[in-house]
């Protein structure tokens, strides 16, 4: 147990450090292009997920010696021998059995073990049941996606509005076919992107002017062909490891401003006036 506790701080520290420094980057940068801001986010997500495993990043973190009192000592084996009484004498240490059959060992370390503190193991106790739990709830939401998309109508290819998402996806060169549905449950267009382009629309949404409907197409194409989506669940799944580090929800919001401004810079790309 008091591993695992080195290892999730070691992890946090150094998560924590990525995330900072990535947000830290994000501020000289205002001028720079919103899909490239996001872009530095997502790369910041994927290193404080693979990164912080590896070595030498931090020093290395041991704490075993202040939580649990262990005391480990290196001493010549002669005097180990001398100091304990002989062989019978290093009864209860942590010796290997092979270390007495070699004369030639210069010395041999003697570990006396005390038990976990019963808060580390609470923490770690905790800290397991919160990422079990954030990953049953982003679970429990992917479902409810899943399943409004299935309750929702899908329109005919030859409805006007999948040949308007048809065109805007093309303007932005995104080929692959769309599924174009329509869902009195939907307030406001969305976009589905893992595993499928979808477009939820809510009822009414064809009532709209032609430059409105095609502005809203496009960017809701925008996020397709980005593949925001599965940037989202990349972040969400941070988050659910990350769950008591509020950084990580600083990433999220700020990636979700980015993406924004980063599909109406495409919608603005394609000729379509600001206003």
């Amino acid at each position: 147990m008091l591993e695992i506790f080195e290892w999730l701080i070691a992890y946090s520290a150094r998560a924590s450090l990525l995330c900072v420094a990535t947000l830290l980057i994000l501020v000289p940068l205002k001028q720079v292009s919103a899909s490239m801001r996001s872009g530095i986010i997502f790369a910041g997500t994927v290193g404080a997920i693979l990164l912080p495993m590896t070595v030498g990043i931090l020093p290395p973190i041991s704490l075993a010696g202040f939580f649990s009192g262990e005391v480990t000592q290196s001493i010549p084996l002669e005097n180990v021998m001398t100091l304990s009484g002989g062989r019978e004498g290093l009864i209860g240490h942590q010796v290997a059995p092979d270390i007495l059959d070699h004369a030639g060992m210069a010395g041999v370390s003697i570990q006396q073990n005390a038990e976990t503190p019963w808060w580390v193991t609470f923490l770690v106790v905790g800290w397991l049941c919160g990422v079990v739990a954030s990953l049953a709830l982003t679970g429990v939401r992917f479902l409810s996606v899943l399943r409004l998309r299935a309750q929702s109508r899908r329109l005919s290819p030859g409805h006007l509005l999948v040949m308007e998402a048809n065109t805007a996806a093309a303007s932005l060169g995104y080929r692959r076919a769309l599924d174009v549905r329509v869902s009195e449950r939907v307030e406001v267009p969305s976009a589905i992107g893992l595993g499928f382009g979808a477009l939820l629309l809510p009822i009414g949404f064809e009532e709209l002017d032609p430059v409105s409907r095609r502005a809203v197409l496009t960017h809701e194409c925008a996020h397709l062909r980005r593949r925001d989506s599965l940037v989202q669940f990349l972040i969400v799944l941070c988050r659910c490891i990350h769950w008591f580090n509020p950084l990580f929800l600083a990433l999220d919001r700020a990636f979700n401003a980015e993406a924004e401004k980063a599909c109406d810079d495409q919608v603005i790309g394609c000729g379509i006036s600001p206003e």
